[in-house]
């Protein structure tokens, strides 16, 4: 118990008592960018699915999807941990 209150010290020392405007507005840039690059992946997933007509299966763009939902959560974290403040 004493070694988990002393990570918990030595974390919050660590963290930064007021966040970088600078590396917010990067995170925030990133995250908008993000945005309208998972709303394009959602949109040219829903265009094969509609178009496909059961001849296509979509996989290209289903994983391509799924590699820019990966993008936006590391985005979210990264946003999250510049602008969180104590």
């Amino acid at each position: 118990m004493r070694l988990l209150r002393l990570a918990f010290i030595v974390a919050l020392a660590a963290t930064p008592a007021r966040p970088d405007p600078e590396q917010r507005r990067e995170v925030t840039a990133d995250y908008n960018e993000l945005m309208v690059a998972i709303n394009a992946a959602r949109r040219d997933y829903e265009r094969c699915v509609t178009a496909s007509l059961a001849r296509d299966d979509c996989g290209a763009e289903f994983i391509e999807l799924q590699a820019t939902h990966r993008d936006f959560e590391a985005s979210v974290d990264a946003h999250l941990a510049a602008c969180r403040s104590r």
